[in-house]
Order: structure tokens, then C-alpha cells, then sequence
């Protein structure tokens, strides 16, 4: 029979929170995933537009240059450097979340197999 709608096992880990229970591993897991995925689209939407943002730089360096307008050319060069030097920051935040990401399922694995291993000693003990 699928499980009740008040089942504990069935909720989340902020309902469980709520009701002053605590979650399930899985369910706080699941959550947990779930909270490191939008982060990391976050991240990977920030990647996107400032790379949108130095391919503007660029042209407009270049532009600059080509006009002779050497000041506007440095202020704009700095502009890049920075742009790249934040850029390269968020790709190691993303790198880090990724990383996160593995850890929290290689723990939510281990409880899962910890668990299995306690009922199988409960059936033979």
C-alpha cells in the first residue's frame, strides 16, 4: 500500500523540521541536493553572464583601440582583468559545490548502507 500522507517517512526535511521531528537521512538528503543544485545553476547563470560580459569588454577594448583612444583602452583593460578574476572565483565556487554535491551523496549512501547492515543484524541477532 503506498504510504500515508502523515507518514514520517514520507515528508520532507523542512515539514519534519516543522513538526519538531527530525529528518530522515533520506529525506534530508534529498533536500540538501535539491538546495546545492539551485545553488549550482545559480553559479553557472553568474559564469554565463559575466563571460557575455567579457566578450563585450573585448569588442569594446578593441573599438577603443582602433579609435586611438588609448585611456579608454587601459580603464576598459583593467575592467577585464577584474571580470576574468571574478569569473575564474565563480568557477571555483561551482567546482566546490560540485564537490558538495558527491559528498552528500556518497554520506546519504553510507547511512543508507549503514542502515541495511543494522536491519540485517537485527534479523539474524
Amino acid at each position: 500500500p503506498p504510504p500515508l500522507a502523515c507518514d514520517p517517512g514520507t515528508r520532507t526535511a523542512p515539514q519534519a523540521a516543522m513538526f519538531g521531528r527530525k529528518p530522515d537521512a533520506k529525506a534530508a538528503a534529498k533536500q540538501a541536493k535539491r538546495e546545492i543544485k539551485s545553488s549550482q545553476r545559480e553559479v553557472d547563470r553568474e559564469g554565463r553572464n559575466l563571460e557575455r560580459e567579457e566578450t563585450r569588454l573585448v569588442a569594446q577594448i578593441k573599438a577603443e583601440a582602433k579609435k586611438g583612444n588609448e585611456g579608454a583602452a587601459r580603464a576598459l583593460a583593467k575592467q577585464l582583468v577584474q571580470l576574468r578574476k571574478q569569473r575564474e572565483r565563480i568557477m571555483n565556487t561551482s567546482a566546490k559545490l560540485t564537490g558538495m554535491q558527491y559528498q552528500t551523496s556518497a554520506v546519504a549512501a553510507n547511512v543508507s548502507v549503514a542502515n541495511a547492515m543494522g536491519g540485517a543484524a537485527k534479523a539474524l541477532g
